[in-house]
């Protein structure tokens, strides 16, 4: 399944069966200066900051500090004791469930970083719609072609 967010109108345009989307005005035009001080992620967050996205994100002063959200095998144990306790067999595999699932999700990280010049999607200062969606359909497309 394919998530996204839109910042369109509730009411969209359509003529001749297409939909018109209104034009998205560009934040800025500055250049960001990739800092190789930070983690990959936190560069892409930061590239959106003159739309307002990002803002107060950091990298942890120590790395090893940071955690994934994936739940240790510590955890499961103390958790399957406690579904044992509290529910039988039946509270055993309902919390292994919840914790693989909960790990299998976290271990799942699709990423599609494109840096384009802002011409090939607009005009001016106006972004395309069409034209960002088509770029991130054919990205999305040759990704899925490539794996499957």
């Amino acid at each position: 399944m394919l998530a996204g967010c839109s910042s369109t109108q509730p009411e969209l345009n359509v003529e001749n069966g297409e939909v018109v989307f209104p034009p998205l005005l560009i934040a800025s035009n500055s250049v960001y200066v990739w800092d190789d001080s930070k983690f990959e992620a936190l560069n892409v967050a930061h590239m959106a900051l003159p739309a307002g996205v990002g803002n107060g994100l950091r990298d942890m002063d120590k790395g090893e500090d940071a955690t994934t959200g994936n739940i240790s095998g510590g955890s499961r144990l103390f958790e399957s004791a406690l579904g044992l306790a509290g529910s039988g067999l039946f509270g055993v595999l309902q919390s292994e469930s919840l914790a693989g699932g909960v790990n299998r999700a976290l271990d799942w990280k699709p990423l599609i970083v494109e840096l384009m010049e802002s011409l090939e999607v607009s005009d001016s200062n106006l972004v395309d719609y069409a034209k960002v969606r088509d770029r991130i359909a054919t990205k999305i497309m040759e990704a899925l072609e490539a794996h499957h």
